[in-house]
């Protein structure tokens, strides 16, 4: 609590009643989340929010708001949580058309790997000229 009032460009009289406020968050793990949020420390907020089970879609929207993607892989790893994160990075990475990445977070995911994977392929396949007459063929094969 005292990184709270040194992060805090405050008088103490308007940081006393946020300190007392966060005294009273149970669990620990949770009011740590919240002084780590005070303090700007996103990865520090978010690995204590992980630890905290009836909490994720609160963790999810600080993933997405902070683009804590990738600390989010290494913070969550080894839990039940780490197919979750490799899904929204992943659907994140599909959407910016990078295919090959987010065919590889899919598949730990365990799901969409092979459309992905297609995509890779095909782009690939289009965008090289020497591949390009075989374009047509590889298409077909692979649909």
């Amino acid at each position: 609590l005292v990184k709270v009032a040194e992060a805090s460009n405050r008088d103490p009289k308007e940081y006393l009643p946020l300190l007392n406020e966060l005294r009273k968050i149970e669990p620990e793990c949770y009011r740590k989340y919240r002084i780590d949020m005070v303090r700007g420390d996103w990865q520090g907020a978010l690995r204590h929010l992980s630890l905290v089970n009836d909490k994720w879609e609160e963790a999810v929207a600080l993933i997405r708001d902070k683009q804590l993607y990738s600390a989010a892989l290494v913070i969550c790893k080894g839990s039940t949580r780490y197919k979750d994160v490799c899904l929204l990075y992943a659907e994140v990475l599909e959407s910016r058309a990078q295919w090959q990445e987010a065919a590889i977070l899919f598949d730990k995911a365990d799901c969409k790997a092979k459309r992905c994977l297609k995509f890779s392929i095909m782009f690939n396949i289009f965008t090289s000229p020497n591949l390009r007459p075989l374009a047509l063929n590889a298409f077909i094969l692979i649909a």
